[in-house]
């Protein structure tokens, strides 16, 4: 936008536009450019700000940075008032107000110092207030900070800013003489794709990338609150001494007590499609996924590993190795996530498989091949395998089936195996308290005689909107509603949260955000 105005103002004093209509030309032309670009929150922010800058000068009164920051949140907020809540609008407004901040300490600073200090001053405090700034706004859509990001703004920013000047050159030459320079546009596009693989290697330096967990409101009202009084205090404002302590105290407290939680087990069903995706987090933080939908899905449980503030895998159950199970799995293989272990049906074999092995191998990640009467301790959780006993001709009947007990909580994970095969498998587990309903609540993974012999006190059911297999069946439906067990679905509630101290339980969906407790 600043080369943009820059350009227009320009080109009007080139063509001998008097002082004002050089300011009404370019106020139209960043508009149109604002327009053109679709009116992204940012662009819509700098073309007010530069806008009220523009009327003061053809006013000849003063500028005012902070009025015109202002002005343009109110501006947005009244047009779009949901703008408060976009991260678009939360780190435009957060960094131009770094900037500005960091304007006041440079404009006090700077009298002090000169030479080479000046110009490291000039560099290195705006990067660094806007990184303390924005970085917390980052944390929390999404669940870590690129510590890198400034210097790659210092390194990058310029060299686009000599993109863009080109590539207007290349266009300005073409539209006047219908020359096409083709080398200079490979060059741009070459240059382009090198920028993009450097910022990938950069941001996988190890702590380059620090992965925080989504902060609580607490947490950031404390962050900023703290960041506020050290600002004065450096700026020379006098704080009472007692008073700053007091706050100062009440606000780390404070973010202390938000970030505290109570030791317990949670369990996550996603919504990952025409699928089955879920993720356990133990009483002492340890993550335990449980199938990953479909390619392309594996984001998702990507991001909400990140959203717990973990990077690490502790152990992966892969149920089965049709593809709406392991497709996600494959992407956390070749993600940067650290994965431990990996479980697999020992029964099972495919070529979905076997590329799912071949990328564990390459990244030496442990396999586990499993089968009835097998199970592992994770952090005084039990996984127990109750399925399969024998190979089966059926993929989907060699499912593992997967019961998860903490305390007295169990919740059954049962894959797409059929409601007739190894039906005695199920047997003295009775009652449990969450069932994953097989097979995304197909008529032939669940009917009244499996519920009655399970007796679970919730049941969830992963599957796709509008999805071609028609899941939920009827039927299936029709045997929870006999049996009074409430459901939910992925399809119509989003995901599915459980969270349990080994004897109640809680839980709440993504949609309806209403608790319950058993």
């Amino acid at each position: 936008m600043a080369l943009v105005i820059s350009f227009l103002l320009g080109s009007c004093s080139f063509i001998g536009l008097s002082y004002n209509k050089r300011y009404i030309v370019s106020m139209v032309g960043i508009w149109l450019y604002a327009v053109l670009t679709g009116l992204s929150t940012s662009t819509v922010r700098v073309s007010v700000m530069a806008s009220l800058i523009m009327v003061a000068r053809m006013i000849w009164a003063e500028e005012d940075f902070w009025t015109s920051i202002a002005l343009s949140a109110c501006i947005i907020l009244i047009w779009r008032p949901y703008s408060l809540f976009n991260m678009g609008f939360q780190l435009s407004f957060a960094a131009v107000i770094a900037i500005g901040m960091s304007q006041i300490y440079l404009k006090k600073w700077l009298q002090e110092v000169k030479g080479i200090k000046k110009k490291l001053l000039t560099i290195i405090m705006p990067c660094l207030i806007i990184t303390l700034i924005t970085s917390p706004i980052i944390a929390f859509h999404y669940y870590e900070i690129p510590f890198l990001s400034s210097i790659l703004n210092l390194c990058i920013l310029p060299l686009f800013s000599g993109i863009i000047i080109l590539g207007w050159c290349i266009l300005g030459i073409y539209v006047v003489s219908g020359i096409c320079i083709w080398p200079l546009i490979k060059g741009i596009i070459v240059l382009l794709q090198s920028i993009e693989v450097l910022c990938k290697i950069i941001v996988t330096v190890p702590y380059g990338t620090i992965c925080t967990g989504k902060p609580t409101i607490g947490l950031l009202i404390s962050y900023y609150g703290i960041l506020l009084l050290i600002g004065l205090s450096i700026y020379g404002v006098q704080i009472k001494k007692k008073i700053g302590l007091a706050v100062g105290s009440s606000l780390i407290l404070g973010g202390i007590i938000s970030c505290f939680t109570m030791p317990c087990l949670q369990i996550a069903y996603l919504y990952v499609g025409q699928g089955d995706g879920s993720v356990i987090t133990t009483p002492h933080k340890k993550v335990v996924v449980i199938d990953g939908g479909p390619i392309g899905k594996g984001k998702v449980i990507d991001q909400y590993i990140k959203y717990k503030g973990k990077r690490t895998i502790d152990a992966m159950v892969i149920s089965h190795s049709d593809s709406d199970h392991i497709g996600g799995m494959l992407e956390l293989v070749q993600s940067n996530l650290k994965i431990k272990h990996v479980f697999i049906s020992r029964m099972d074999a495919s070529e979905n498989l076997d590329n799912f092995m071949a990328a564990c191998k390459k990244k030496q990640i442990p396999i586990h091949q499993l089968t009835a009467g097998d199970s592992f301790l994770l952090d005084h959780v039990n996984f127990d395998m109750l399925a399969p006993k024998t190979k089966q001709n059926d993929l989907n009947n060699n499912s593992l089936v997967c019961l998860v007990k903490y305390k007295k909580f169990k919740a059954l994970f049962t894959g797409d195996k059929e409601k007739d095969s190894e039906i005695n498998v199920y047997k003295g587990i009775a009652p449990i308290s969450i069932l994953k309903v097989s097979h995304h609540g197909s008529k032939t993974g669940t009917d009244d005689k499996l519920l009655l012999k399970l007796r679970p006190q919730y049941a969830m059911i992963s599957c796709g909107i509008n999805n071609l297999y028609k899941h939920p069946h009827k039927e299936v439906l029709t045997s929870l509603k006999n049996c009074h067990i409430p459901y939910s679905r992925t399809d119509l509630q989003g995901a599915t949260w459980i969270t349990s101290d080994g004897e109640k339980m809680n839980l709440y969906t993504q949609k309806q955000q209403k608790r319950e407790e058993e």
